[in-house]
């Protein structure tokens, strides 16, 4: 099973050995995005359960950043998807700007591409009319703000080959039968893995589409608390 946090090349962990004598630490959701990637790798503190069971409540992730995140006076290429690729690709987890609330930051799972369709039918996903095969794993305990919740477990099969880990508590509501959506040029679609509880692409008066410029990086390596 390909399930991406991703490959990691020996410059990353030299860059994450730097980074954590640094201590650049940042709070997803709770520190100004300005600081979260003055450094080719940053790292994250998970305040979120939006992408359990991949990434959890407490979890430490690291993140290489992208070179438009660094400073100005570091490097300042286009902002375009193609000159992130190959590092970028569907199915890795990003670290981004919310679009309407730049000091906020945010950690999702690339989707959709430019010029893309993605929908939800069902609780099932597709993308360009494509259905991404999702397989049974068992169930997946969680809390949910005190309760104890039992969701179910899945391995979803994206386009491009990568295998992830996906929770789902129900297949119905609009959350999980969308309208299509069509993903402008120089955005991307965003959706977490813990997919009824997560706000993300799904919703157009919240994330909605990512602007590209919003990516900060990739998240490579997590240690759990």
């Amino acid at each position: 099973m390909t399930n991406k946090l991703s490959t990691r090349s020996s410059s990353f962990y030299v860059a994450m050995w730097i980074s954590k004598i640094l201590l650049a630490w940042v709070a997803l959701g709770a520190a100004p995005a300005l600081a979260a990637c003055d450094l080719p790798v940053a790292t994250f503190a998970l305040r979120s359960s939006s992408m359990e069971p991949s990434l959890v409540l407490g979890d430490v992730a690291f993140a290489t950043c992208f070179r438009h995140a660094l400073p100005d006076s570091v490097v300042a290429p286009p902002v375009t998807l193609e000159a992130l690729y190959p590092r970028l690709q569907r199915g890795d987890v990003v670290v981004l700007r919310y679009p309407h609330k730049p000091d906020v930051l945010y950690v999702s799972r690339l989707i959709g591409l430019p010029g893309e369709h993605v929908q939800l039918r069902a609780g099932e996903l597709f993308i360009n009319g494509q259905r991404c095969t999702r397989q049974l794993d068992g169930d997946y305990s969680a809390d949910d703000e005190g309760s104890h919740i039992v969701l179910r477990r899945y391995q979803e099969k994206l386009p491009n080959g990568i295998t992830h880990d996906i929770l789902k508590e129900r297949d119905d509501g609009f959350v999980n039968n969308t309208p299509e959506f069509v993903v402008p040029q120089n955005h991307v679609f965003v959706m977490g893995d813990n997919r009824d509880y997560s706000a993300d692409s799904r919703f157009m008066d919240g994330i909605g589409f990512v602007p590209i410029k919003n990516l900060l990086g990739i998240l490579y390596e997590k240690n759990t608390k």
